[in-house]
């Protein structure tokens, strides 16, 4: 059969019809991901009996769900009199049965009951939960069964982008399709695309282009990390043993505290590592820092201003029991919050992030945006308080605290650096151009 005439989906689905264990297919608005995968699990339904969970995460009732599509095709493809459409399922004559949840809601043991499922189509995966991937994976257990999704990715932290984009399973096949692989890309999704990247060309990228979405509206450092990232200043960042190791504290009470870990040069940020956790007191996160590799050649600890409030359970300030614990702390600067999120925003352009080390505060410096007054319809002109503000507030202490240790500029024989390189420099690298400068030379 050929699917692509026959069934009339876009050549890049062919691989729907190869036994993976894992289908995946991301990717922006147009591409006709949904009408595909309805299209060809309807055909496959009429080949042989299939049980069918058609899922999301959130599915109140079954007008969210994908059922309106599945009748749409079923009259399209002239399936009418295969198919039976009732309010809740949709059967066949020879037995295949399509069913529709909403897997949030669902209890372990009402998951567990999905055993005997052949097919699983999650659409819009990005939203589903680890939780829900982690009960519902191992129930899909029968021979030749497979799991289906399909979704436009969100986030490097959304729980099926780890599982298939970071970590792909072995017996997986995933594919990107955007609006250029469908040939019948509609003539008003045209128009609607070109006014979308005239008004926000990055949201434009997330919605047509199926890359990750940034917050632009209010964002304070989005588009300056996507600089980042373009540049390659987001990537594998080596740990230099030869160079002092500082580190920024956002010390929250009683819910998450956030670390920042930095290495620097006179022209150069470079950030080796982050952590952030949540309800454990500081020696929790002391015992974090002696675990890494850099044990043993950190130097200072800048902590906020508030670490020199006395905590009522002991009796001591923060900067106290940090150094009870062996800790160099400092506090920062005190500054204004614009002031600090400014000088962050002037030094993202030479700072160096590792990429999978840094993963989770990355995310949250991509999300850090304005609060929004939603009656007055305008931004509050103050951050947003939530998930992203610790290890927001942490960068920007790591920021205060360059600044204040950052070399002066018109000392003599000053480094520098070019900074379109793909790597941050290395001591080698360091040296050779030190023996350039009139220091050098005379050494």
């Amino acid at each position: 059969m050929d699917v692509s005439t026959d069934l009339k989906i876009p050549d890049v689905f062919m691989d729907l019809l190869e036994p993976y264990r894992y289908k995946a297919f991301e990717g922006g608005r147009g591409s006709a991901k949904s009408m595909s995968f309805a299209k060809v699990l309807l055909a496959t339904g009429t080949w042989k009996p299939l049980r069918i969970l058609c899922a999301r995460e959130i599915q109140k009732s079954i007008t969210e769900s994908v059922k309106q599509l599945l009748d749409d095709e079923i009259t399209a493809m002239g399936f009418t009199d295969y198919y039976t459409s009732t309010k809740n399922e949709i059967r066949g004559i020879n037995g295949t049965k399509f069913l529709f949840h909403g897997l949030g809601t669902l209890t372990v043991d009402q998951i567990k009951s999905f055993q005997g499922l052949d097919r699983v189509w999650i659409e819009e995966a990005q939203t589903v939960s680890a939780h829900s991937l982690e009960i519902l994976i191992p129930t899909i257990r029968e021979e030749g069964s497979e799991l289906w999704f399909s979704w436009n990715p969100t986030s490097r932290l959304d729980p099926i982008d780890k599982m298939l984009r970071r970590y792909t399973p072995g017996d997986a096949i995933i594919v990107e399709a955007n609006h250029r692989d469908n040939p019948w890309f509609p003539e008003s999704l045209k128009a609607d695309m070109a006014r979308d990247r005239e008004q926000d060309p990055e949201k434009a990228a997330h919605i047509w282009d199926g890359e990750y979405s940034s917050v632009t509206g209010g964002s304070y450092y989005a588009a300056l990390l996507a600089d980042s990232r373009r540049a390659g200043r987001i990537t594998s960042v080596e740990y230099e043993p030869e160079i002092p190791v500082y580190t920024a504290w956002d010390l929250g009470i009683g819910d998450s505290m956030s670390i920042w870990l930095w290495q620097q040069t006179p022209e150069s940020i470079r950030v080796i590592d982050h952590y952030e956790n949540h309800s454990q007191p500081i020696p929790h996160y002391v015992k974090w820092l002696e675990a890494q590799p850099y044990a043993g050649n950190y130097s200072t600890d800048w902590v906020p201003h508030d670490a020199r409030v006395r905590e009522l359970g002991t009796g001591l300030t923060r900067v106290e029991t940090l150094k009870k614990l062996k800790r160099k702390p400092r506090v920062v600067p005190n500054h204004k919050i614009d002031d600090g999120i400014n000088a962050l925003r002037e030094l993202l352009p030479i700072m160096w992030f590792d990429a999978e080390k840094c993963e989770y505060g990355l995310e949250c410096l991509m999300q850090y945006r304005e609060d929004y007054d939603e009656k007055l319809l305008t931004l509050k002109s103050r951050p947003l308080k939530d998930w992203t503000a610790h290890t927001s507030d942490s960068a920007r202490y790591m920021a205060m605290a360059y600044r204040e240790m950052k070399p002066d500029d018109d000392k003599p024989g000053p480094l520098k650096f070019d900074m379109s390189l793909t790597q941050p420099p290395t001591l080698d690298e360091l040296w050779n151009e030190h023996e350039k400068t009139e220091i050098g030379k005379n050494w």
